[in-house]
């Protein structure tokens, strides 16, 4: 079984990536962010091995009658039973809601929420997974789990457009950031990865306005968060090295060129993954229900572009801090607009600091009241 993993931060364009690989034949993909990779790819199984029921030496011979089955990691076999199966490794939440409420949801590129119906045999999963690992005892490599878990999943998904028995791929969206990326560098072989990168203006820009509109702040007090800056250059850092980008395995892609682009930008992405190309790669699907419609439009233009919102001063700016070179006259305007946002987060900071003093003199008002 032929394994694709999509990798990047949160706006990089992951969703997107995801929806357009939907609708080809030959592509399953998982609708769960991390699916079963996400505490695998960090857990320390020397931790587990340390701490294993199997070794307590006052009910040892008890757990050693529970089902288990063993994994290999490295040259080394260790003895995973059910329980520590369930609470470490095999995170099912995401899987059992969608499976309760039988809808599969994502969120459009165009900033609306989307659905489709999601018909999965959830009890008949977990026997089956539960037979070929548990009750056979198997012993397992990290590929061989999980293809086992995949064809699983595969398996009682009943309707997914893969048609079963047929040659397919399964495309794994993983969790953000770097360690979901790292541990399958080093943990796989023939595994193929997308790596979602995006210009640092268009990623802080996207970003701030996500997390101004969930957290009820201003834009400017989320767009020169620095936790953004250190985040976004440590991601291109890694995925830019050379270990990383000369890796056989990995293609890098632009969001801006996947939005633009998007033709071509999938021929050579179907070219990388081996797959013959199709028209449909081209247009954003969920479980092969095309969501795009005249409206509503996925590619062609990118729905969060900072350039028809920000000023070029701020975008200068922007690209300063995230370490562009700038030329002469742009670092003395660049000079001044520093001062500009010290003294837009001095007033923000400062009325935040005045509603507070407010409230706990209300506070003690009230208690004087009484």
């Amino acid at each position: 079984m032929k394994k694709i993993y999509i990798g990047g931060l949160v706006v990089s364009g992951k969703g997107l990536m995801k929806q357009l690989l939907d609708g080809h034949p030959r592509l399953c993909i998982m609708p769960f962010q991390g699916f079963i990779l996400k505490w695998l790819a960090g857990y320390d199984f020397s931790k587990l091995e340390k701490n294993s029921k199997f070794s307590n030496p006052y009910r040892g011979s008890y757990y050693k009658n529970l089902p288990f089955f063993t994994f290999r990691d490295k040259n080394r076999a260790y003895r995973i039973s059910f329980d520590e199966f369930i609470r470490n490794i095999h995170y099912c939440y995401d899987l059992y809601s969608a499976y309760r409420s039988k809808q599969l949801w994502g969120v459009a590129a165009a900033g609306v929420d989307v659905s489709v119906d999601f018909i999965f045999d959830f009890f008949a999963y977990e026997e089956e997974w539960f037979e070929r690992l548990f009750v056979k005892r198997a012993e397992v490599s990290i590929e061989e789990f999980l293809n086992i878990m995949y064809s699983c999943f595969v398996n009682n998904w009943k309707n997914s457009h893969v048609k079963k028995g047929s040659e397919y791929s399964i495309v794994t969206p993983l969790q953000n950031g770097i360690n979901p990326i790292r541990w399958l560098l080093d943990n796989t072989k023939d595994a193929k990865i997308l790596l979602m990168d995006r210009d640092c203006v268009g990623f802080s820009f996207a970003l701030a306005k996500k997390k101004s509109l969930h957290l009820n702040k201003p834009l400017d007090s989320q767009l020169y968060n620095l936790s953004f800056v250190n985040v976004l250059k440590e991601y291109r850092d890694f995925i830019h090295s050379p270990d990383v980008k000369n890796d056989r395995r990995v293609l890098i892609v632009g969001f801006e060129k996947l939005v633009l682009d998007t033709y071509n930008t999938m021929c050579g992405i179907a070219d990388f993954l081996g797959l013959g190309f199709e028209e449909i790669l081209t247009k954003a699907t969920l479980n092969g229900v095309l969501l795009e419609s005249a409206d509503k439009m996925f590619t062609g233009v990118i729905q969060e572009d900072p350039v028809n919102v920000l000023s070029s001063d701020t975008i200068d700016f922007l690209r300063y801090i995230y370490g562009v070179p700038a030329s002469g006259r742009t670092k003395m305007k660049i000079f001044f607009y520093w001062i500009k946002v010290f003294s837009l987060k001095v007033v923000y900071n400062a009325g935040r600091l005045w509603q507070r003093c407010v409230k706990l003199m209300e506070i003690i008002m009230k208690g004087l009241i009484k």
